[in-house]
This record gives C-alpha cells, structure tokens and sequence, in this order.
C-alpha cells in the first residue's frame, strides 16, 4: 500500500484484466466499496505488472487489506444487492434459472422499482441486470448473457447466487482480491462459470474433467455478482435481448468485450466507460479511447461445450 496527500493505493494483485470474473470482481469491488463508504471517494485503477494489467482502489484515507475485505464482506454477507424475492427459500422454481413469465418478472421488477430512489439503487439496477419481459406472455423471461448456468448438472443460477451470498467470508474475499488463485474452494452449487478454467473440455485436460472436483475461487464469484448490476440489458429491435458489453455477429459466438483504464475513476465514470458504443465496435480505436483514458479493451468469445457454456480467456484486441 503507497499512500499520497489525501489518497491511499491498494493494489488488487489477485486480479487480472484477461480473466472475465476477474474483471467482475473488479467492477463488484469498485461498485460495493463505493456503497459501503460514500463518504469517500472511492476510485479503481489498473496498472501494467509485468505482461498483465492489475486493478488497484484509491481511496482518500488510508485503508488496509483487512479493512477492505471487511468492509466488502460486511454488504456483501448482508444480500444487500440482491432482492428479497430472490433470495427466499420458497422461490419459484422458474426463477432458478431465470425462466419466469415476462409477467412474474414485471410484477417483481415494478414492486422493486417502486421501492427503489435515487440513493438506493441495488434491487432495482440488479433486475435490470438479469433480464427482461419484453417478449410476449407464455414464453420465459429473456435472460442476460451472463446467465451460462440454467440447470445443467444441477446447476442453478439464483440458487448459486443464494449460497455465495450465505457462505462467502471475510477470508474469501481476502484470497480473491490480495493473493495468487489457488482454486480451494468447492465449486458446488457457488461458481457461476465466469472463470475460464471453468472450461472443462476432454481435450484441454490431462484426466477425465468428469471425475475431477470441482473448485472455484469463492469471493471473487461473489464480488462478480455484486459487479453484475453494472452491467444491464436492454431489449433490441431484434429477438435477442442485449447485454452490456456484448455483442454478436450473425453466425458468430457471442463476444464479450471490456475497457482497461489507466487514470484511477468513480464508479459514474467507469459505468460510462463500461457501456462506451467504441469498447464493443468491431475495431476499437485506440484515438477515439485513449483521450478517455482506456489504455485495453480485452475481448472474451462465449463457447459452448455440450450443454455448457463458458468464457474463453480474454484477448487484447485495440489498435
């Protein structure tokens, strides 16, 4: 930790930029710290360490590893982000897997829109993240690009959400953001597949993946679900609905791309940065990105495997 006049710098050396969860995590800690101390002004960074880029929080008063993860753990351990009506143990079993009714969804979204102000943006920013009613009565809710667990090997996405939000503590978050992965944690029921090496293809591995365990990095799925809200859908004149920082050509496999930023930003800036028209273009141009201080923009294909999809390693792609 290096402290200046007024700020203080962590650096987050458990995260790297190529990672998708990685860099949820990244945006969940900037997103969660900023709610857990409005009183300062809370900022993320990243920062060239050898051939990766590394997020670093600047905060104006000096804080330690411990405070931070303390101060994550304490909102995060509370639900605060997720609405009440998911996180009941009697939820409807279509919303497992966000297979509800465009109208149980609307209902649901309008009560927490009707509850939700200004200052208080959790519920209501979290169902805009997780999909939409716009197609007609009778069919499912259209789901965001995010959701790569539907019930595959008793995999289920709210039900995950649920046992990241009960069973992550201060030392997950500690291992997540301060220190080398070790993947010790069980992946059952808590890993939302946002990892690449959740990529369990035959021929990328030395043993059957059917007879391995699976094991996952527990905090940083949890930071990455708070980190979800920043990213919301929205429908499209198409079918499909749209997914902040995704994109799809005809034929093609769904891309997911995001901006590295060098100047440490506020949490307004780097939503801006996040939804920028220029990050998900077919060639991001680094005059049009550079002015605003994004220094990357790694790009991340969705593949799938049987009835699994997963993240591929994200790939530098600015010119």
């Amino acid at each position: 930790m290096t402290s200046g006049v007024g700020t203080s710098t962590l650096d987050l050396w458990g995260l790297e930029a190529s990672n998708p969860l990685a860099l949820l995590a990244a945006v969940g800690t900037l997103r969660t710290l900023s709610e857990a101390w409005p009183e300062q002004k809370v900022r993320l960074a990243w920062n060239l360490r050898g051939s990766q880029w590394r997020p670093s929080l600047h905060t104006e008063l000096s804080s330690s590893q411990g405070e931070v993860a303390e101060a994550l753990h304490t909102l995060l351990s509370s639900g605060y982000d997720i609405p009440d009506k998911l996180r009941s143990d009697s939820l409807e079993k279509e919303w497992n897997n966000l297979k509800a009714t465009p109208c149980q969804f609307a209902a649901e979204a309008t009560k927490v829109a009707e509850t939700s102000s200004h200052n208080d943006r959790s519920h209501v920013d979290f169902f805009a993240a997780i999909g939409s009613d716009s197609l007609p009565e009778g069919a499912n809710m259209e789901a965001t690009r995010f959701r790569l667990i539907s019930g595959q090997g008793h995999q289920n996405f709210i039900p995950a959400v649920r046992n990241l939000v009960e069973w992550t503590e201060p030392n997950h978050i500690t291992e997540a953001l301060f220190q080398k992965w070790q993947y010790d944690d069980d992946g059952k029921n808590a890993n939302m597949r946002w990892d690449p090496n959740d990529d369990r293809r035959h021929a990328l591995r030395a043993t059957d993946p059917s007879s391995e365990s699976i094991t996952t990095v527990r905090g940083a799925n949890r930071l990455a679900i708070a980190g979800l809200r920043c990213f919301p859908t929205a429908p499209q004149q198409s079918a499909r609905l749209a997914t902040t920082g995704f994109t799809r050509k005809r034929g093609e496999r769904a891309t997911f791309s995001w901006p590295v930023w060098e100047p440490p930003i506020t949490l307004e800036t780097m939503m801006s940065l996040l939804s920028h028209p220029e990050v998900s273009s077919e060639n991001p141009n680094r005059a049009v990105l550079e002015p605003i201080g994004v220094v990357e923009v790694y790009r991340s294909k969705l593949v799938s495997v049987g009835q699994y999809q997963n993240f591929t390693r994200g790939r530098p792609y600015l010119t």
